[in-house]
């Protein structure tokens, strides 16, 4: 794994070569951007609901499944788990 992308929040990924990053492997199939939109509103409203919990807590999400399906796609590692 030498390829690197940070996301939006400051994490960095380490991944397989030749694989998409997270960004690019959404926006390859309209199906993960409309799942991806979807599950930002829903994490949304789990956030509304949820005010003293922290993003991580909320299991099960849509958004949570996709970040997921990346990791397994092109076997990413976040910096701090190296």
């Amino acid at each position: 794994m030498t390829t690197i992308w940070t996301n939006q929040t400051g994490v960095t990924w380490h991944f397989d070569d030749g694989k998409l990053n997270f960004e690019e492997w959404i926006n390859e199939d309209p199906k993960r951007i409309e799942a991806w939109a979807e599950g930002v509103e829903e994490h949304l409203d789990w956030i509304a609901a949820n005010p003293e919990k922290q993003d991580f807590e909320h299991e099960g999400s849509k958004c949570g499944k996709l970040t997921q399906e990346w990791i397994d796609y092109c076997n990413a590692i976040q910096d701090f788990n190296l």
